[in-house]
């Protein structure tokens, strides 16, 4: 693969001044000039982000290892100067594979294969660079429990570098795929995080540089200075200039997705849609619970509000921090924070600010993460939702003693008790019917960082109330991205003139992104907007059929088009695109779904049979599909055979309420007993009146002993009004 790398000879011997254009711009050419900041990049995880399986950059032992692990045989063996791995393909075939790249270089590293259709893949295996004391210098399996139906097996879309990798581990990245033929012609600039995958393109700023200089020197693409700490501390922190450097780390340092790879696109919310805070990926009180790559821990900060950028404490160049702490976190802080009067921790304890406000979540088993919110420590909230805290974790002791503690130590903490949006967000990630008060408030409140604001109005989408309108009604008319982000994705829990209202005038946003996020929530309800309304949306469409093309390599992304075309009723193109997405990848369970569903549109019944029949085959671990197939057997008057599906759904998946909803009803005729009882469990989760309601209905219908205290609990928790419709119904 042609890269920069390979002009390294020639631009490192450019000489500086000519009058000449180099015909392309690289790290080697920056570092012509710019020989410090070059320096510290190598050797940096930036520069071996990637880098080609050569004997300086493999760091594994490859001298013939022939392993056991997870069950499977491994052989990793040297050739001729390259590196080989022999092992199973999923399929019970044993490949031999040539090692093209590795893949990060510490606290481990991965390598990369070639396989058909221009795919390179991660191997499942990992060699753990620390050192032999700290337990490296070995390999390991990095997914052991993950068979071939799992998105993360080695061969799987889990482990694509095109898709999944790519855009953060080279320079210059165009995934080049082709929809038509499911192949992939990737092309890169630099193998690692280049100059330019940061600073954008140098070409203007490198040829004044080596040309006769006339005029000013154009500069980069990209503003990324600091605001210096006299500034930060003096409170300029609404200079948003000194912003534009987080957003620019936020390109890799994010739980994102891509949008497109244009390289001449520079604002982030253009090019990728940011992770609110989502219930699958952060805990309640916003701690980490996943890989979110720090951005989303860090715009919920004090420190992020105040102007602190990412160079304030890491040297972009060389990755490492620009001083050891405590002294890092006295740039700002006072030194009595350093003292144990502060942390009321030994002396000797080696007790660093990090320890407990930033506490380490551990990644790929051998990769240990901060949590970059800065947190207080809660463990007060730890008793109320069972969050985590870092009290509890280091100690070993449960979260009572730890807020116990705390309480004892800062008896006149503002933080101890303190209201919390956690509380909000677990209602919301429950569905309770509480959850949306809460969470409109959170959303209203300006005292809360954007980034937490942001999260709330996005889990509104549950909820449909008056709460939940007004609240998006008033962030509709802010600027700050990530709150239009909010509103886009909580608008679409609206009834269809409410949503029409709200998210029309995004359809001319600036940002393509937010126009096609916009058209994408109001295209779900496309058969109730009027024919002028319809023509007003057409042009946000078509921005949005060609943001979702970007994404077409992957399952999600062709059932997202299948979306589009059934929305505007065009059955048999969205069921192409279904078909599609089981074809390219055949283990995500919801292309099998949709696929069902769009065959039973069209009446083709016993096709959408044999569809969940085979997916319930091939994936047996699946809820959505077990689900799928129990309601099919309901319509199909097959009673006994749904009742074991929505059981296994159940099963599978205890916490989604819908799931253990149908299966209540349809316990009603062999089991009326255990029907409220799952109903019960429903509404004990869910906390929504009508779940309630329908246990007690069950029981009036049945007439069951417990219908009684139902009633009275219905009466009391939710108002008399509904326990006497009840009655009137059944006397």
């Amino acid at each position: 693969m042609f890269t920069l790398l390979t002009l390294a000879p020639f631009l490192l011997l450019w000489p500086i001044g000519l009058d000449a254009n180099p015909p392309l711009t690289g790290s080697e050419a920056c570092g012509q000039c710019h020989t410090s900041q070059y320096q510290q990049w190598q050797g940096s995880d930036h520069q071996l982000a990637m880098a080609v399986a050569t004997e300086r950059h493999v760091l594994g032992n490859f001298d013939d290892q022939r392993l056991q692990l997870a069950g499977q045989p491994f052989h990793l063996y040297r050739q001729d100067g390259q590196y080989w791995a022999t092992l199973n393909d999923g399929a019970g075939q044993a490949q031999t594979l040539q090692v093209q790249h590795t893949f990060g270089h510490y606290p481990l590293q991965q390598y990369l294969v070639t396989l058909p259709g221009g795919r390179l893949q991660l191997l499942p295996l990992a060699w753990d660079s620390r050192a032999a004391e700290q337990g490296g210098q070995r390999w390991f399996h990095l997914y052991p429990r993950a068979g071939p139906n799992d998105r993360f097996y080695w061969t799987n879309t889990g482990q694509n570098w095109n898709s999944q990798c790519a855009d953060c581990h080279v320079t210059g990245y165009e995934k080049g795929y082709d929809t038509a033929t499911n192949t992939y012609q990737s092309r890169y600039q630099e193998a690692g995080v280049g100059c330019q995958a940061c600073h954008g393109s140098g070409e203007a700023h490198q040829r004044w540089a080596w040309g006769d200089r006339a005029g000013p020197d154009p500069g980069l693409e990209r503003q990324l200075k600091a605001l210096p700490i006299a500034g930060v501390l003096d409170g300029f922190a609404a200079d948003l200039t000194y912003r534009q450097q987080s957003m620019a780390c936020a390109q890799c340092h994010s739980r994102r997705l891509q949008l497109d790879d244009d390289a001449a696109v520079l604002d982030f919310h253009r090019k990728y849609r940011l992770n609110l805070l989502s219930a699958a990926r952060y805990h309640p009180d916003g701690q980490i619970d996943d890989e979110n790559f720090v951005l989303g821990s860090f715009m919920q900060s004090k420190m992020a509000a105040a102007g602190v950028v990412c160079s304030h404490c890491h040297n972009p160049h060389s990755s490492e921090l620009v001083a050891p702490e405590p002294r890092l976190c006295l740039q700002c802080h006072t030194s009595n924070y350093a003292e144990r009067a502060h942390h009321r921790h030994p002396n000797g304890a080696k007790l660093h600010c990090s320890d407990c406000h930033m506490p380490v979540s551990t990644f790929m088993q051998v990769d240990p993460r901060h949590d970059h919110s800065f947190r207080v420590p809660r463990p007060d909230l730890s008793v109320s939702l069972g969050v985590p805290n870092v009290c509890s974790e280091c100690h070993q002791k449960d979260a009572q003693w730890a807020s116990d503690t705390l309480r004892r130590w800062y008896p006149d903490s503002p933080y101890q008790q303190q209201r919390h949006f956690a509380q909000a967000f677990a209602e919301g990630a429950q569905q309770r019917a509480e959850g949306e008060r809460a969470l409109a408030h959170v959303a209203q409140d300006h005292t809360e960082p954007d980034m937490v604001r942001a999260a709330a109005l996005s889990r509104l989408l549950a909820y449909a109330g008056p709460n939940a309108a007004l609240a998006l009604a008033r962030a509709s008319r802010e600027s700050s991205p990530l709150i239009t982000l909010g509103v886009i994705k909580g608008a679409g829990g609206l009834a269809a003139p409410d949503r029409w209202d709200l998210l029309n005038p995004l359809l001319d946003h600036p940002n393509p992104a937010f126009r096609a996020d916009a058209a994408a929530r109001l295209v779900r309800v496309y058969s109730e907007l009027t024919p002028s309304q319809q023509a007003a949306l057409a042009p946000a469409l078509q921005t949005h059929r060609q943001r979702l093309a970007f994404n077409a390599d992957r399952g999600f992304g062709r059932v997202a088009m299948g979306d589009l075309a059934r929305h505007l009723g065009q059955w048999p193109e969205a069921q192409a695109h279904y078909r599609d997405a089981v074809a390219i990848e055949p283990r995500f369970a919801l292309g099998h779904v949709r696929l069902a569903e769009a065959q039973r549109a069209m009446g083709q019944n016993e096709a959408e049979r044999a569809t969940l029949l085979s997916a319930r085959e091939r994936l047996p671990e699946s809820a959505a599909i077990a689900f799928a197939l129990g309601l099919s057997q309901v319509r199909s008057d097959e009673p006994k055979s749904a009742r074991q599906q929505l059981a296994q759904a159940v099963s599978l998946a205890p916490e989604n309420p819908d799931y253990r909803y149908v299966y209540a009803l349809s316990l009603e005729a062999v089991a009326p007993d255990q029907a409220v009882e799952q109903m019960m469990a429903v509404y004990e989760r869910s906390r929504f009146p009508r779940h309630l309601y329908a246990a007690c209905e069950l029981g009036l219908r049945n007439a069951l002993p417990s219908s009684g205290a139902c009633l009275k609990r219905l009466a009391d928790e939710v108002g008399p009004n509904w326990a006497d419709a009840l009655k009137q119904r059944y006397p």
